[in-house]
């Protein structure tokens, strides 16, 4: 039963000990005992409750802890005060909040459909006038500046990848590889860098890839995003499904180079670049070896060992209406390219069941002609012109309407060129092994390819 004791003291209360029923204790009744101080009275909750608690999902907004202090121990970390404006949304219409990347004294939020900076640990005060300034403040999370443009970074943060001011990662829902970049006077904003040349095939491929990778390799100076045909989130777990590894390079504002290995994730670390792959950790560029990834070779005669040779696929003039007889082909780099597979207007049913309007003879390599070009003047092979290899394409089919007869009967080839409305083609290195001096060329070894370009005739 409660007891009520009158005191002589003013503004004082009567406090009884827990350990003995005769001790009190007098405290005062307001703050600090001062003049005209918060009076406390029965009854103070020392915290509220909130009877409504429960758990919410808010994928479009921030939430931030307590502070941590290393150097005096503090750690607040696990308090959330909700009396404290600990949470910062942006708007839900972009979608949800998929990456979060603190630059300086910005954080660099992505969203879906969006991408934004938030100033951090400072605000921006405006004016009457509408002008900004930026004070330091305590808000953790400050004003949320959108940047120009309906981009975002849909729903796959693993392609995104930092280097120094620019930023890089892919927008699938639009179909587009973006480039953020932030310097003096703002930067240059976003860019989408898919377009440089490669709008058609980044359209096409992010629809099919299920799992985009991107990644920064500081040895070359290129941003690597590898499109994949699965979902696979275990690094131990072999991955299925068609891939394409390609890398961009800012000097030339171009996409340089198409790779043949499917990493899991990938980072640079003091100049050099690794990725992952099942469960190992690879170095790239640490041996001797071109076109082998991931210990993957091939073995000669039991005792040579060599790397797989590379090979790329090209679509010449790709979306033309108008049909055209193709009739040269050169190429600059080294003279080891030789090129296979040369066809008009494929067609794939699936599986190998291809179709093709017409098909050109194999073209071997200028270093397979012993430097004798003069020999081969009938012959599908390259023969160097200045810094370039140059070729004539010889039909390999019966002879269509208006195409060329030759009527020489040299090498069974009656008609020169193919016809068609674009054409395909793959430069490869040879690979034909001889049991003495090994391979002919010599594929370990470092290949450049650049410049491929072909003439035609409309008709």
């Amino acid at each position: 039963m409660a007891t009520t004791l009158d005191i002589s003291y003013f503004n004082s209360f009567y406090i009884k000990s827990s350990k003995n029923q005769e001790t009190w204790h007098v405290e005062e009744s307001r703050i600090k005992g001062g003049f005209n101080e918060v009076s406390v009275d029965l009854g103070v909750k020392a915290h509220a409750v909130n009877e409504d608690y429960a758990e919410e999902h808010r994928p479009n907004a921030m939430i931030y802890s307590g502070i941590f202090n290393s150097r005096t121990g503090l750690n607040e970390t696990n308090q959330f005060n909700m009396a404290l404006p600990i949470t910062k949304a942006v708007d839900k219409a972009n979608g949800s909040i998929q990456k979060l990347y603190a630059e300086e004294t910005n954080l660099l939020i992505l969203q879906e459909d969006k991408v934004s900076k938030a100033l951090i640990d400072k605000d921006a005060i405006f004016s009457a006038e509408g002008g900004g300034t930026v004070t330091s403040s305590n808000v953790v999370i400050g004003q949320i500046v959108p940047f120009a443009g309906k981009y975002g970074i849909s729903k796959d943060p693993e392609s995104f990848a930092a280097y120094g001011n620019r930023k890089y990662f892919a927008d699938k829902n639009r179909g587009v590889i973006l480039r953020l970049s932030s310097g003096q006077g703002g930067g240059d904003g976003l860019t989408p860098i898919s377009e440089f040349g490669m709008r058609d095939f980044f359209r096409d491929k992010l629809k099919q890839a299920q799992r985009i990778v991107g990644m920064y390799d500081t040895h070359h100076q290129g941003y690597i995003i590898s499109l994949q045909g699965d979902s696979i989130m275990a690094p131990e777990a072999e991955s299925t499904g068609f891939y394409e590894t390609i890398s961009f390079s800012d000097p030339i504002n171009g996409w340089t180079s198409r790779h043949a290995f499917r990493p899991f994730f990938g980072f640079s670390h003091e100049n050099e670049f690794y990725t992952f792959q099942t469960q190992n950790l690879w170095r790239h560029y640490s041996n001797s070896r071109h076109s082998s990834y991931y210990g993957d070779q091939i073995v000669e005669n039991s005792t040579n060992v060599y790397s797989k040779a590379p090979e790329i696929t090209f679509f010449i003039n790709q979306n033309s209406k108008d049909e055209n007889a193709f009739y040269a082909l050169d190429y600059e780099g080294t003279d080891s390219w030789s090129v296979k597979n040369i066809k008009t207007n494929t067609f794939n049913f699936g599986g190998s069941n291809e179709t093709s309007l017409d098909v050109g003879k194999n073209i071997n390599g200028y270093n397979l002609s012993g430097n004798n070009s003069e020999t081969y003047i009938n012959a599908s092979l390259f023969y160097k012109k200045g810094q370039q290899y140059c070729a004539a394409i010889q039909n390999d089919s019966m002879i269509r309407k208006d195409e060329i007869w030759l009527g020489t009967s040299v090498d069974n080839l009656d008609v020169t060129g193919v016809k068609g409305n674009y054409m395909q083609m793959t430069f490869y290195i040879n690979t034909d092994i001889d049991d003495s001096l090994g391979p002919i060329t010599n594929y370990n070894s470092r290949h450049e390819l650049t410049n491929v370009k072909t003439y035609f005739n409309p008709l």
